[in-house]
């Protein structure tokens, strides 16, 4: 994977989008801290973490409402993991980053976006960042720890596999992440 292609990525997101870029940079962190829980490889790691840096980039790239044919209105939200894919397609190396960005919005039980995947179908790495997302999103939406842990708990086997939730919750409080900052 080229570091360079990646350092570019960042410096732009940094210098214009620096909210998105620090929930990117948390949820990397988050990211590797899980993986390392879960005894990945060095490779599985270090794949998690650049998904989770790059995992919104897409949002820097579209408007908040997006018009579709008919007048029909959409939230960015809902889309914009497939303008992450285009960018991140013009560079060499990242398919599997791709992949795991493409299918981190997919809920375990199928019910997800795009809903192509459920189960053991989704990318591991992909449910590293579906969660490892969820937490700095409720986080920065001004939840605490424990109340982000028992919505964890009430989705498990929805959207989040109750087998990663727990190493999880485990990893975010050995690595004394559960107030780290926003």
């Amino acid at each position: 994977m080229n570091l360079s292609n990646i350092k570019h990525i960042l410096n732009y997101m940094e210098n214009n989008f620096l909210e998105i870029y620090s929930h990117s940079e948390r949820v990397s962190l988050l990211c590797y801290v899980l993986a390392r829980e879960l005894k990945l490889s060095h490779k599985e790691t270090e794949l998690c973490y650049v998904s989770g840096l790059l995992h919104e980039i897409g949002k820097i790239y579209i408007p908040e409402e997006i018009k579709i044919k008919d007048g029909i209105i959409i939230n960015s939200n809902d889309i914009y993991f497939r303008f992450t894919n285009c960018v991140l397609s013009t560079y060499e190396d990242f398919d599997r980053v791709i992949k795991i960005i493409t299918q981190h919005q997919e809920n375990y039980d199928g019910s997800g976006i795009p809903g192509d995947f459920k189960e053991d179908e989704i990318d591991v790495l992909s449910i590293v960042l579906r969660i490892c997302d969820f937490y700095d999103t409720q986080k920065m939406s001004g939840l605490i720890h424990d109340d982000i842990t028992k919505l964890l708990r009430k989705n498990a086997n929805i959207i989040f596999p109750n087998k990663i939730i727990t190493p999880f919750i485990k990893s975010v409080i050995k690595n004394d992440l559960k107030e780290f900052e926003n």
